[in-house]
């Protein structure tokens, strides 16, 4: 359950940093010190979510090698 938390929290931030560049356009985005703390959040976790997407594939494929 915490998981999906963390999978609709991730998404719906990512949601919201993407409608602020294109509402304040990426140039006044990028100059506001708070949403480059944003956008370093929401890309880590996109890159944890990514990553755990990917080494589960490759583990279930190991295991399913293994037998």
């Amino acid at each position: 359950m915490l998981s999906g938390f963390n999978d609709f929290f991730t998404w719906i931030f990512f949601v919201e940093m993407i409608i602020k560049i294109v509402g304040l356009g990426l140039n006044n985005y990028v100059h506001d010190k708070f949403n480059l703390f944003d956008a370093v959040v929401v890309s880590l976790s996109l890159i944890d979510w990514f990553l755990a997407i990917i080494l589960t594939t490759e583990q279930k494929k190991s295991v399913g090698s293994s037998m």
